[in-house]
């Protein structure tokens, strides 16, 4: 990563970069929360994190995440490895993303929601949960909408 951001992380709070990860110039990594005082953010081997991507301070990101533009993952969040986060999403505090996850872009996953591995959101995806209510999402679920002709949904 480059040097500058190396440096704003270590006064937000303790941050380990994998090696060869690589972040555009505008990225902010180790943002801290209100909701919980500073912790281990990590960031695995391999990263690549583009321009607008905020990752808060308390999360672990595995080997190999890529982002997209203006991705959003907040603290207390566990990202799985080969995991893709597309442009313009957000993953809400309290996830768990497992290994080899795509999240397309314009997608919003809500706190404490877990994906299960090899799991496929598509745009504009929107999972809704509580700290009471959990969604698991795997690779084998199959969440499908009808709406019929001439109705007017939402």
């Amino acid at each position: 990563m480059n040097s500058w951001v190396k440096v704003l992380m270590n006064r937000l709070g303790e941050v380990r970069i994998g090696t060869d990860a690589v972040a555009d110039e505008s990225v902010l990594v180790g943002y801290p929360s209100p909701r919980c005082r500073p912790t281990l953010l990590a960031i695995g081997p391999d990263a690549r994190l583009r321009s607008g991507t905020v990752v808060y301070a308390g999360s672990t990101l595995g080997r190999r995440l890529e982002t997209g533009h203006n991705v959003i993952i907040r603290e207390e969040t566990r990202v799985g490895n080969d995991v893709s986060i597309w442009s313009n999403s957000v993953i809400d505090y309290g996830c768990v993303i497992g290994d080899r996850v795509k999240i397309h872009a314009n997608c919003y996953v809500s706190q404490y929601t877990e994906l299960e591995d090899d799991v496929f959101l598509a745009p504009p995806c929107r999972t809704y949960s509580s700290k009471n209510l959990s969604i698991l999402l795997n690779a084998s679920t199959q969440l499908r909408f009808f709406v019929k002709k001439w109705s007017s949904p939402g």
